[in-house]
Parts: C-alpha cells; sequence; structure tokens
C-alpha cells in the first residue's frame, strides 16, 4: 500500500517593494532647510559681510539665542520727525543718552599738548583724515594715534568694544571718532542707535568728538541720529562738505585729506567743547 503525500499549498510569492518615486517636492524642501541654515548661521556671525557701499543685513539669530544685546531696557530716540521706539539699551544704564552738561565736561587745557587718539572705519586712516590731522598735530606738538579698520561700522566697534580696550592701551587725553561712512544707507537706526550709545559709554570720561562721515550720497538717516544723539559741541557734521575724492568717488584723496582737516581743526579750536591749539601748519 502507498503512501499517500499531499502536496503542501505553495505560498504566493510576495512581490518586492519598488523605492518610492523621488517627489520634485522633496528637492524644493531640501533646499528650503539649506538655505535657512546659512540664513541663521549667517546671522550667528559676530560682524556683517560689508565694504565701503554695501553692508549685508543680518537675521537677529544672536539676539534669539542670547548672544547678544541680552538684559536690555528701551529708550526712545526720533529722527526725522518720527519716533524709532524701541532702541536698545542696557539696563545697567540708569539715563538715555541725554547731552552732557556743559558744566559736566571734563577740560582739555587748550595750550597742553595732547595725545590723540583718532578711531574709526577707513575715514580715519590713511584714505581719510589721517594725513591731514598728522600735518596739524605735529606742527602744534601734539601726538596722533590712528587705530581704524576698514569697512568697519558702530556695529563691529560696539560688540567688540574696541575703544574701550585701545583708550586702556593707549591713555589719551582726547579721542576722535570718525564712524558712519559704511552706514550711509542702513534702515535699522533703532539698532545703530544702540551701538552708539554703547560706543560713548566706553569712552567713559575721556573728551571726545565724534566726526560724522563725509557723504557722497544722500543717507537713509545716519547722520541725523548721530546729531540726535551727540551734543552739537561734539559732533562734527561733514556730510556737506566738497572734498576732492579718490577715483572710488568715496574716499577723500590728499588735498580733501587737508581740505577735511582744515575745516576740523578750526572747528576744534573755535566751536567744539574741548578746544586746544591746532594752528595751520606754515
Amino acid at each position: 500500500m502507498h503512501a499517500r503525500f499531499s502536496a503542501s499549498p505553495q505560498k504566493t510569492p510576495v512581490r518586492p517593494s519598488s523605492p518610492k518615486p523621488w517627489h520634485p517636492l522633496n528637492e524644493i524642501w531640501w533646499m528650503l532647510a539649506l538655505a535657512w541654515l546659512v540664513v541663521v548661521g549667517y546671522g550667528l556671525m559676530p560682524t556683517p559681510i560689508q565694504n565701503d557701499t554695501l553692508v549685508v543685513k543680518q537675521a537677529k539669530s544672536r539676539a534669539f539665542v542670547g548672544l547678544d544685546n541680552s538684559g536690555q531696557t528701551a529708550f526712545v530716540v526720533e529722527v526725522a520727525g518720527k519716533h524709532l521706539g524701541n532702541v536698545a539699551a542696557d539696563c545697567t544704564r540708569t539715563k538715555t543718552p541725554e547731552k552732557q552738561a556743559a558744566n559736566e565736561r571734563p577740560k582739555v587745557p587748550k595750550g597742553e599738548k595732547q595725545r590723540i587718539l583718532m578711531i574709526g572705519d577707513s575715514m580715519a586712516g590713511p584714505a581719510g583724515l589721517e594725513y591731514g590731522m598728522q600735518q596739524y598735530t605735529l606742527f602744534n606738538g601734539h601726538t596722533l594715534i590712528v587705530k581704524h579698520q576698514s569697512s568697519s561700522s558702530t556695529q563691529l566697534w560696539s560688540q567688540e568694544k574696541r575703544a574701550k580696550a585701545l583708550i586702556e592701551a593707549h591713555q589719551p587725553s582726547f579721542v576722535i571718532i570718525a564712524l558712519g561712512s559704511n552706514e550711509l544707507f542702513v534702515r535699522d537706526l533703532e539698532e545703530r542707535a544702540y551701538y552708539i550709545h554703547d560706543i560713548l559709554e566706553q569712552l567713559g570720561d575721556t573728551p571726545y568728538i565724534w566726526v560724522g562721515p563725509p557723504n557722497w550720497r544722500p543717507d537713509t538717516g545716519i547722520n541725523e541720529l548721530l546729531a540726535k544723539m551727540i551734543d552739537k559741541q561734539r559732533f562734527f557734521s561733514s556730510q556737506s562738505l566738497k572734498l576732492p575724492r579718490q577715483e572710488d568717488g568715496i574716499h577723500p584723496n590728499l588735498e580733501g585729506s587737508r581740505l577735511w582737516a582744515d575745516t576740523l581743526t578750526e572747528w576744534i579750536m573755535y566751536q567744539s567743547a574741548y578746544p586746544f591749539t591746532l594752528y595751520t601748519p606754515q
């Protein structure tokens, strides 16, 4: 008798799963994510990419993660008839940047030799005021120390506390600030007000003047902001000066540097809060 074997039922083979097709929207999402990372990463940089005519604006990533402008209160600055509103100011400050009363100003002896520190962007250096001011300081027996950084702005000088460090290093009797030329076309005047206020606080009791930028085109408010925040006897406006320029049409040439220094030194001697001898070189 033969044994009967029943054939086991055969399993239906499972069809291999085919990979899901790549959807065009996936590529778009990846591109958006990459763009977001670039924007946030650039915003975390301490200073923006900029030159003498262009500033690539940053997202406020540093402020969002608490790396910048922490613990701040607000004061109001008005420019072009409009309130700029909540301008950042460190909460440890108890006063707004009011103009210092005349009787509170430290005195600069008019006849004494000065140790002058001139700081700022390229307009403080050889491509700006330095050549003309060297003629005046040498002739009048003063010492001129120039520390500038091309393409810099009030943001960099505020965040890196450069003014304070240079004052501690060189112990000047007088400071000249030449900043603002790289901010002629900025729109974030609220933030610039904070940076200006911070730089002024870095100076402590050191006598100073702020030399405004020599405009080559109309600005978007930086000169008016400086004039609002700084006493008229400590702010020298250069925006209307007609200066011979270099080929870039921006920086003064040697003759322009001399003319700029001529006007500035006369103002220092006869109209500034801290007059001292700056007679015309012979």
